[in-house]
């Protein structure tokens, strides 16, 4: 007996799902790459990664993703916020030649991935803007501290002198202090 509540879901809807989701990851990806970029224009990141990557048959996430692993593990220094937004724009690249070969199962699969990239891609740009602002916040502190001390050396400096003349007799501490 079919329950008549449970939907069927075509592989029409399943394919517009999947591309839903696609083109919300790319167009979090641009508006990450117009912030990494700014002054280029609103469609910098379709011409620059997501079309180039579409006309190249060699593109693909995973391999991107192991590129990036072997760096990393080489020691070598890699731009966290490019490698994993390039990573996740093949990832997406993917998951448009899957749904074209009607592979909905690893377009999904794909999906998941170009998500999780996605994400390290937003975290890195937070990552980025806290590291900002701790660097903005010791510095204003290391300014305030050695604005202080400044400070400090020269109250001791007028501090020696109102004893010196006391002390010679030339002037009384009190006229000093509470001079107006």
């Amino acid at each position: 007996m079919e329950d008549n509540n449970i939907r069927q879901t075509s592989s029409v809807d399943t394919d517009l799902l999947i591309n839903e989701v696609r083109v919300q990851t790319l167009g979090e990806l641009a508006h990450f790459h117009a912030h990494l970029e700014p002054g280029k224009a609103a469609d910098a990141f379709a011409s620059e990664f997501f079309h180039p990557m579409s006309a190249d048959p060699s593109v693909s996430g995973e391999r991107f993703r192991a590129e990036f692993v072997s760096v990393l593990e080489s020691g070598a220094q890699a731009d966290l916020r490019f490698a994993a937004m390039t990573i996740a724009c093949a990832y997406c690249v993917d998951v448009s030649r899957l749904l074209a070969r009607g592979m909905r199962e690893l377009a999904w699969q794909n999906m998941s991935d170009a998500r999780y990239w996605c994400g390290v891609t937003l975290a890195s740009r937070g990552i980025e803007d806290a590291r900002s602002a701790t660097i903005s916040a010791t510095r204003k502190h290391t300014s305030d501290k050695a604005a202080a001390t400044r400070v400090d050396e020269r109250l001791a400096v007028q501090y020696r002198a109102i004893m010196f003349l006391a002390v010679a007799g030339l002037c009384s501490v009190q006229k000093l202090c509470w001079a107006t």
